[in-house]
């Protein structure tokens, strides 16, 4: 089983290896001077928000309560190839949680959620001004998701649960 410590490491490591020595153009003329006409950088990004679900588990109103909500994370690394495009690579890793009880019924399940991808954006700056409010873009990529629900049907003893009239369990 994966840990998300693991996960980011790994995911981390793998950014870094691709992208090193995309990150910098420069060049040597001919008195060994180095030229920085050029110098890209790349940009690390890390972030969190909440995410939820919305399916056959649960209301499906498309409302979600926030202790229905789960914190989520996301490793990104940008680096521009040219003025014009941008290699993209991210992680990310993610819990979701969901629970029902109705009369017919109780579902609930818990799962893992880890993605990652790479791609490629171009900005238009060969055609755009260079001030200007809006940056468009278009990006082509391919990414991984994987998942694995698990319901919990038995408590600590492995007895079924007895869901009471009154809701409680």
């Amino acid at each position: 089983m994966r840990t998300p410590l693991k996960f980011i490491l790994l995911t981390s490591v793998m950014l870094v290896s691709i992208l090193h020595g995309s990150s910098a153009y420069s060049q040597v003329d001919s008195s060994n001077v180095i030229s920085t006409e050029k110098l890209f950088r790349p940009k690390i990004g890390l972030s969190s928000g909440l995410i939820s679900y919305f399916g056959d588990v649960g209301k499906l109103d498309g409302l979600s309560r926030q202790e229905e909500m789960n914190w989520g994370y996301r490793l990104s690394l940008i680096t521009p190839l040219d003025d014009a495009f941008n290699l993209n690579a991210f992680a990310c890793y993610r819990n979701i949680t969901k629970e029902e009880r109705v009369v017919n019924g109780n579902a609930n399940f818990s799962t893992t959620v880890l993605m990652g991808g790479l791609s490629v954006a171009y900005n238009f700056n060969h055609f755009l001004p260079e001030e200007r409010t809006i940056e468009p873009y278009i990006s082509l990529g391919i990414s991984t998701f994987e998942f694995n629900p698990k319901a919990d049907l038995l408590d600590a003893n492995g007895q079924s649960y007895n869901y009471w009239s009154d809701g409680t369990i």
